[in-house]
C-alpha cells in the first residue's frame, strides 16, 4: 500500500520518520491519527519519542530491524525507551555527523555510510545494526540517506544516478533499483517518503507518476 501524508503540515515525510520492517519511530507530538494511518501502511507498529529533544527524526537517526543509531547527543532518557520498547541494541555513535539518517543508507542486509565517517564510527555502525558497511556516494551526494529511499525489497535512488550507478548500488544491496523523484520533482528522496517491505508513505505533494514508480521501485501497490 502506498499512501500520500504529511506531517506536521509538512510533505517532508522522510525528515520525521525512519521505517523498517520491525517498527517505526515518529516524534512524539505527531497526531495520534496520523500514527495510526502509519500502522495501517506499513503493518507495523509505531513508536514515538523525540531524539536529542528534536522531532526530526527522520533526519537523526538510522534503523533496521536489527538495531538503532542515534547521534552523541541523544537523552539516555530516549535511548532507555527505544531500548525497552523494541528490545534491540540502541547506540550512541561517535561522529561529527550527527544527522546519521542523512548519512547512513541502510536495510537489513547492508548500509551505505558517508565517506567523511572515521572507521571507529564505522564500526559501531555495523555492530549495531548487524552488517556490513560501505562508504561511497550517490549521485555525487555524501549525504546518501537523504538521497534514497531503500527497503529489503527495493531501492529508489534520485533521477539522476547513471546507469553504472544504479549497478553498483544493486550490487551493493542484493535489490532491485530504479530512479525516480518525489513530492512534484524533488531529488532527495530520502526526504519525502518513509518505506518498508509492507508499504509506503511519500509526502502529498507527490504526483501520481511518481507514485507509480516507487510502487514499482519498492514492490508496494
Amino acid at each position: 500500500m502506498i499512501r500520500r501524508l504529511n506531517f506536521f503540515g509538512n510533505p517532508n515525510v522522510g525528515v520525521y520518520a525512519v521505517a523498517t520492517d520491525k517498527f517505526v519511530i515518529v516524534p512524539r507530538k505527531l497526531p495520534r491519527r496520523t500514527q495510526r494511518a502509519i500502522e495501517n501502511v506499513l503493518s507495523v507498529p509505531v513508536v514515538s519519542t523525540d531524539i536529542g529533544q528534536s522531532r526530526i527524526v527522520g533526519v537523526l537517526i538510522a534503523a533496521n530491524s536489527q538495531g538503532i543509531c542515534v547521534p552523541s547527543y541523544a537523552m539516555e532518557s530516549e535511548i532507555s525507551f527505544l531500548k525497552q520498547e523494541l528490545e534491540i541494541p540502541v547506540e550512541k555513535i561517535p561522529t561529527e555527523l550527527t544527522a546519521l539518517g542523512n548519512n547512513i543508507l541502510c536495510n537489513d542486509k547492508r548500509a551505505l555510510v558517508n565517506p567523511e565517517f572515521e572507521q571507529v564510527s564505522r564500526k559501531v555502525i555495523s555492530d549495531t545494526l548487524d552488517i556490513e558497511v560501505i562508504s561511497g556516494r550517490i549521485a555525487e551526494w555524501s549525504t546518501v540517506g537523504s538521497t534514497s529511499a531503500l527497503t529489503n525489497k527495493g531501492i529508489l535512488l534520485p533521477s539522476n544516478c547513471e546507469k553504472e550507478e544504479i549497478e553498483w548500488v544493486q550490487e551493493i544491496f542484493g535489490v532491485p533499483a530504479s530512479i525516480g523523484t518525489i513530492n512534484s520533482g524533488f531529488r532527495l528522496i530520502g526526504s519525502g517518503l518513509i518505506a518498508n517491505s509492507n508499504g509506503a508513505i511519500a509526502g502529498e505533494q507527490t504526483t501520481g507518476p511518481e507514485l507509480a514508480r516507487i510502487g514499482i521501485a519498492l514492490e508496494v501497490d
